[in-house]
């Protein structure tokens, strides 16, 4: 059975999923509008610097030689994760979390596991930490 959808076809990006998302962004950046806002705090972020933390993050990477690699983050739910994703794939990199709130040993676990699952990692693996976005290793 074939269905028909009443709305127009969505036209095929060509370029990749953070490049667009990063051009969404840009569309957002001169109206200093509000990307996230913290539910604790009412600290707001614009998505401004969200875009330029995403950069300066890629930045950084490519100048550490970091491209097609996987990267570990451990944070709570903050709206740097969007930054830091954003910064990865722009490198190639793929993101994989751990929660925060995990005990040394999943974290081990999780590690491993990651080592036996992906191919070739183990070599060129290298671990990003981010404690309180303030500085990476």
């Amino acid at each position: 059975m074939l269905i028909k959808s009443d709305y127009p076809p969505v036209p095929i990006p060509h370029s990749s999923f953070p490049e667009t998302l990063l051009t969404a962004l840009e569309n957002h950046i001169s109206h200093n509008r509000t990307a996230f806002i913290c539910a604790e705090s009412d600290k707001q972020v614009t998505f401004k610097t969200v875009y330029h933390t995403a950069y300066a993050l890629a930045t950084f990477l490519h100048q550490k030689g970091f491209h097609k690699e996987v990267a570990c983050a451990v944070l709570p739910n903050q709206w740097e994760w969007a930054a830091i994703f954003l910064g990865l794939t722009l490198n190639g990199g793929v993101l994989t979390t751990s929660s925060a709130v995990s005990t040394e040993c999943e974290c081990k676990i999780n590690s491993a596991s990651l080592k036996w699952s992906s191919q070739g990692l183990e070599g060129g693996q290298r671990r990003v930490h981010w404690p309180g976005s303030t500085r990476i290793e």
